[in-house]
């Protein structure tokens, strides 16, 4: 009996749009994970995996601290216990506490391929996915513990079930999308609502009115699913708790009391860094202006353009601005360059391009392989005054640390590195200290009469207060 030809068809079919998941994900892969040992703690990394990991050696998941006895109450708790317990199962290491950052990137790459194949073709999503995971300010941000990438996973996943309940309608999928509102609210503050926002204001102007209520009820259930923590928090804390959450982390950075920066300070940086999708980006936007591409007929253009000046603007008039708060502008940037590659008027040689890309993917596999094996150096090693001082400390039984002049970062490199968690004691009389205290002063301090240096490396000095005032003793 001869075989049906159905059966090739149905199989090349899937294939098809499985591969518009896997090829992004694989050149993600790609650029993350060769050399994700080499670095250091950086920026907020040593915090916010110190923070998940006490959570989950002492059990305390709702109050967080980053101190003994200070609370931490800057961030709500949800990605830093996702870190906390990668770091809590297989081990405090610099791999480990990055992994999960990965994790998180995958999921967003993923998330942009479904969101947008809601709108468009498989080419188009494949284009997005791999313009995404091909951006460098995104990319980058795996190589630290990443609020903003965990963020920015939960929100496209509620962006993703949102626009499919604005488009065929159905309340399960706007409060799908709201859980993870909820999620991205359990992550950082307030950023999360703005999806329902954008996509009900995309719903009313691209005809779809009758359902924009249903981005009411997405917001609705991520306040109730982020509500319990944030009033544990109020009911056991009060005014401490507001006057760091609220008015610290959010009023403040509002006003620009915390951080501020023109208002053109991501155009620069797409300026610098955005290449080549910034560029089809733009052109994508013109043509599918003037291609009149962004009528009712056509939504999904108008929602990756109304997504992307959104972003792009109040980005802008923010005035605490930081690299990692583009994420979200370049998943807009990146779904105008997909569309305009996979569906814009450069027909000629898109048929080789989706003949090549394959190939090219699994070439660019096995490179990223042989590279991961080089012994290439891709960032900078770790700082050799702080491995210098956690040498010296190994040997000594502490009882007690304090530091003076180190921020809150340097702090948690302490107990991440299998030390107790050290105590600032700037401003503060030496004095009350009682003997053998060890400090660890960094900068140009100097120490007191009651302290003896037994060790320096750099900016850091390591002294051991002294019972008595003696004439201080270095070497």
């Amino acid at each position: 009996m001869k075989p049906s030809g159905s059966l090739p068809v149905a199989w090349r079919r899937r294939w098809l749009s499985v591969r518009a998941y896997l090829i992004p994900l694989a050149v993600l892969l790609c650029v993350t994970l060769p050399h994700l040992d080499q670095g250091d703690w950086r920026t907020d990394t040593a915090r916010y995996a110190a923070v998940g990991l006490q959570a989950w050696d002492t059990g305390e998941f709702a109050d967080l601290y980053h101190a003994p006895g200070e609370h931490y109450f800057k961030k709500p708790p949800l990605g830093m216990w996702i870190h906390g317990l990668a770091l809590h199962v297989f081990g405090v290491d610099l791999v480990i506490a990055r992994l999960p950052t990965v994790l998180a990137a995958a999921v967003c790459v993923l998330a942009t391929v479904w969101l947008v194949r809601a709108v468009h073709g498989r080419g188009v999503a494949l284009g997005a996915g791999l313009a995404l995971a091909l951006s460098y300010e995104f990319f980058r941000r795996v190589r630290e513990v990443s609020l903003d990438m965990w963020q920015l996973a939960f929100m496209l996943i509620a962006a993703g079930f949102l626009l499919r309940a604005l488009i065929r309608g159905g309340v399960w999928r706007a409060v799908l999308g709201g859980v993870f509102v909820g999620l991205a609210l359990m992550t950082k503050p307030l950023v999360g609502l703005l999806v329902p926002v954008m996509l009900g204001g995309w719903a009313l102007a691209s005809g779809n009115a009758k359902r924009a209520w249903l981005g009411g009820v997405a917001a609705v259930v991520g306040v109730l699913v982020a509500l319990p923590w944030h009033g544990l928090m109020i009911a056991r804390h009060g005014d401490a708790f507001i006057d760091v959450y609220f008015k610290g982390e959010i009023a403040d950075r509002a006003a620009g009391e915390i951080v501020t920066e023109p208002w053109w300070y991501y155009l620069g940086m797409l300026a610098q860094t955005g290449w080549p999708w910034l560029a089809f980006a733009v052109v994508g936007m013109v043509w599918l202006v003037k291609s009149g591409r962004l009528g009712r007929s056509a939504s999904g253009p108008w929602l990756a353009v109304i997504w992307t000046v959104c972003w792009l603007v109040l980005l802008s008039v923010f005035p605490d601005k930081r690299p990692r708060y583009l994420m979200p502008a370049l998943v807009g940037l990146a779904w105008l360059a997909g569309a305009f590659l996979a569906a814009g008027p450069l027909q000629g040689g898109r048929r080789l391009v989706r003949t090549l890309l394959e190939p090219a993917v699994a070439v660019g596999v096995l490179g990223a392989a042989v590279f991961a094996v080089l012994p290439v150096r891709v960032q900078e090693p770790p700082d050799p005054d702080w491995i210098a001082v956690f040498e010296q400390l190994e040997d000594l039984q502490l009882e007690r640390v304090v530091t003076i002049g180190a921020n809150s970062n340097q702090r948690a490199r302490f107990y991440v590195s299998g030390f107790t968690w050290p105590e600032a004691w700037d401003g503060r009389d030496i004095g009350e200290l009682e003997a053998g205290t060890v400090v660890l002063r960094r900068g140009n301090s100097i120490e007191t009469e009651r302290e003896r240096r037994f060790f320096k490396s750099g900016i850091l000095k390591l002294s051991r207060v002294r019972a008595e005032s003696q004439d201080q003793e270095r070497y």
